[in-house]
């Protein structure tokens, strides 16, 4: 613990300016400390990093269920040797296929549809030249046997969950673990400042009763002895 707190007061020493290093110290509240140790630490911003994917995952487990458009657009051409008069040498065919499918939580899913076509010939003996045929469709497929119920298609919204939960717990501790030792810290440096201030004051006290002390042992009122207890 004594050499974390020295690595953190030393990298906060060298973070400084050189000009505010040679001028005066910094006066910093303990909450800036805390701040910009947060900021700074490696650990926490990588922490808050798997924090953010974790939660982006969690979001996109959510989208398996999400409605999903589909669309399907075709274009021929064939041109082949008319054997008779009846039959087509060219023929153009256009498909427009479009529509939506949701996965739902039992384990199916479902599909709505409209599918689109359009056919053009050259022969003559067509009635309705280019024709158009549109439909509407449904389908809907639920397994009764593997991959059935909730449990399975839900799986990954709860391992997605989960790995949100234990992502939040680590950034949780680890921005605890931090601010902790920035507390630690902070208050060992206000009473190592206190300490050698009241040192400082012993010493001067110190040397007035070593004076006083002098004084009275060159008058005789002292032995030389006394000296000493200052």
């Amino acid at each position: 613990m004594f050499k974390v707190r020295t690595l953190l007061l030393l990298v906060a020493a060298f973070a400084l300016p050189l000009s505010a290093q040679q001028t005066e110290p910094l006066a910093i509240s303990l909450d800036d400390a805390i701040q910009n140790a947060v900021q700074r630490n490696l650990g926490v911003q990588f922490q808050r990093y798997e924090y953010e994917q974790a939660g982006y995952s969690a979001k996109s487990a959510y989208g398996f269920f999400d409605w999903q458009a589909f669309a399907d657009v075709e274009s021929s051409s064939s041109q082949t040797p008319a054997a008779s008069l009846i039959e087509s040498s060219q023929t153009d065919r256009t498909i427009a296929n479009f529509g939506i499918r949701q996965n739902i939580p039992t384990g199916g899913n479902y599909a709505i549809g409209f599918n689109n076509n359009r056919r053009a010939s050259d022969n003559q003996f067509v009635t309705v030249n280019p024709s158009y045929n549109s439909s509407f469709g449904f389908s809907f497929m639920q397994p009764l046997m593997r991959d059935f119920g909730t449990d399975i298609s839900r799986r990954g919204i709860k391992l997605a969950r989960n790995n949100l939960g234990v992502s939040r717990e680590s950034f949780r501790t680890i921005l605890t673990n931090t601010t902790l030792g920035v507390v630690q810290a902070y208050y060992d440096l206000i009473f190592a400042r206190q300490n050698l201030e009241v040192k400082r004051l012993s010493l001067a006290l110190a040397k007035d009763q070593e004076r006083i002390t002098q004084i009275k042992i060159d008058v005789g009122a002292n032995a030389p002895l006394d000296i000493l207890q200052p």
